[in-house]
C-alpha cells in the first residue's frame, strides 16, 4: 500500500483543526457544567425558601367567643341536702342591669365581643349588703380574677348558684348555714363585666343552667 506524504503546511493545518476541535469541546463541556450548577443553585435556593418561609397567618376581627372565660370549678354538687323554701328572693335591692342570655351571644362592652352571659346581673351600690336567695349550705368561697370573690352556696333539691362580684371580706364560709335572705357579704367589683357595681348571679337546677329570674320573687 502507498503511503500519502502530508507536507508541512498540510500538518499544521491539521493541528490547528485538531486544536480548534478540542477547544470546542472543553468550551462546550464547561458551559454545561455551569448551566448545571446554577440550575441546582436556583433549585436549592427555591427550595430554601420553601421550606424556611413562614405561612401568613390572618388575625381574626371581632370573632364572637362562644362563652366568658370561666376559670372557676364548678365545686358545688348536686345534692338534696333540704327542701328550699317555695320562694326565692332577689340577692340585692337593685334593678335587673343584664339579663341571662341563655345560649345567644351578647355584646360584652367590658371586652368589645360578644359572649354568652350565664347569669343575671343584679345593679346595686358599692358595699351594700348581699344575702342568700333561699336557704342553703355555702359550698365554696373563693377571690377569682375574671369573677372577683365568688360564693357557692347548695340551695336543696338540686339547686345550686353562685354569687360572684363580692367584696373580700364576706360573711360566711365554706360549710356555714345560711337562711333566705341572711347576709352573705357586701358587694365588690366584677373585672370582665360592666363597671357600674353589680352582682353576678348564676342558678342551676339539676346541673343546668336557668334564667334566675324564673325562681326569683
Amino acid at each position: 500500500m502507498k503511503k500519502i506524504k502530508i507536507s508541512e503546511k498540510g500538518r499544521i493545518a491539521y493541528l490547528c483543526i485538531l486544536f480548534l476541535v478540542l477547544a470546542f469541546s472543553l468550551t462546550a463541556w464547561r458551559t454545561s457544567q455551569t448551566a448545571r450548577r446554577l440550575m441546582g443553585d436556583t433549585l436549592s435556593s427555591e427550595k430554601t425558601a420553601l421550606t424556611t418561609t413562614k405561612p401568613r397567618t390572618v388575625k381574626s376581627v371581632d370573632i364572637p367567643v362562644t362563652n366568658v372565660p370561666d376559670t372557676r370549678e364548678n365545686t358545688t354538687e348536686e345534692t338534696t341536702l333540704f327542701k328550699p323554701l317555695d320562694y326565692f328572693v332577689s340577692p340585692v335591692d337593685g334593678k335587673v342591669l343584664s339579663h341571662y342570655s341563655n345560649g345567644e351571644l351578647i355584646k360584652n362592652e367590658r371586652t368589645n365581643d360578644y359572649r354568652t352571659h350565664n347569669g343575671t346581673d343584679f345593679a346595686a351600690e358599692k358595699d351594700a349588703d348581699v344575702k342568700a336567695i333561699n336557704n342553703g349550705i355555702v359550698t365554696a368561697v373563693y377571690s377569682d380574677a375574671l369573677w372577683g370573690m365568688v360564693i357557692e352556696i347548695d340551695h336543696g333539691n338540686r339547686v345550686t348558684a353562685k354569687y360572684c362580684g363580692l367584696n373580700e371580706n364576706t360573711s360566711v364560709d365554706k360549710g356555714d348555714k345560711v337562711k333566705s335572705g341572711e347576709k352573705i357579704g357586701t358587694v365588690g367589683a366584677i373585672p370582665i363585666e360592666s363597671e357600674k357595681s353589680h352582682i353576678h348571679l348564676e342558678i342551676r337546677s339539676g346541673g343546668v343552667l336557668i334564667n334566675p329570674i324564673d325562681i326569683i320573687q
